[in-house]
């Protein structure tokens, strides 16, 4: 089992799904504020969409499918967080 799922001075146990729900909540805070740096990043990317240049197009929508990607994610995992069944599907090992 991963590090991660363990509880903190604990050798071998796993996490209650309290501290599952808040550590996926973390990563949720922070993959929301990764979103918004990507989306300010790609601002100054907007030019080569205008550039004949077609790897550069190619590569600017690249990364916008990319974040785009990832947002959606986000959203898949904060709906998860909400979702009542969540707890109920919930299983520790």
């Amino acid at each position: 089992m991963s590090a991660f799922f363990q509880k903190p001075n604990d050798m071998g146990g796993s996490l209650s799904e309290n501290h599952i729900r808040q550590r996926l909540s973390e990563i949720l805070d922070g993959g929301k504020d990764l979103s918004m740096a990507l989306e300010k990043a790609k601002k100054p990317l907007l030019p080569f969409l205008s550039t004949k240049d077609q790897a550069s197009r190619d590569n600017f929508n690249l990364i916008t499918h990319n974040i785009s990607i990832f947002t959606k994610g986000l959203h898949e995992l904060d709906n998860l967080l909400e979702h009542p069944e969540f707890s109920s599907e919930m299983h520790t090992p």
